[in-house]
């Protein structure tokens, strides 16, 4: 009886964790990576608002495992929204994006399997060569951040294994 009490646990335990009935919080080593980036971008439309509260997996464009609580996915592309006010020719052009620096704290994220800075702004910069030590990452996308420069070897080396 005591072995089926002990089963069950287990069973309800994994069943909570594997359809999202409980939520684990995020690892304090990868919030405070994910600070340490915050710190280091200009964000002048409020796209990490929501960067506050102590579960950084609830926080906008943060996925986490739900097995492990590693953040997995990094999703902070901007926007560009086109609005024609005419017929003749005439558009309005909003835009939402981060600038500033790519804070080297991104490589505690070691689990990161998905990052997209894309339509951002950051023409002060080259892209970070420590990209390519994130070895589990299968997904970047850096397109139209206006980036200076080459692109490191260092993720040409990681792109081509």
């Amino acid at each position: 009886m005591k072995n089926m009490k002990a089963m069950m646990f287990v069973v309800c335990v994994v069943l909570q964790v594997a359809y999202g009935e409980h939520h684990m919080r995020c690892l304090p080593k990868e919030r405070e990576a994910l600070l340490q980036f915050k710190a280091a971008i200009v964000d002048s439309y409020d796209m990490l608002s929501s960067w506050t509260s102590p579960d950084c997996c609830r926080w906008e464009g943060i996925r986490c495992s739900n097995l492990t609580a590693h953040i997995v996915s990094l999703d902070l592309h901007g926007e560009v929204h086109y609005k024609s006010l005419s017929l003749r020719y005439y558009y309005e052009v909003s835009r939402r994006y981060i600038s500033g620096e790519i804070h080297k704290s991104l490589t505690e994220l070691r689990q990161l399997q998905y990052l997209n800075l894309s339509l951002n702004s950051f023409p002060d910069i080259n892209i970070p060569g420590f990209i390519g030590s994130l070895t589990n990452l299968r997904y970047l996308d850096l397109s139209s951040s206006r980036f200076r420069g080459n692109i490191p070897k260092e993720i040409w080396i990681v792109g081509m294994k």
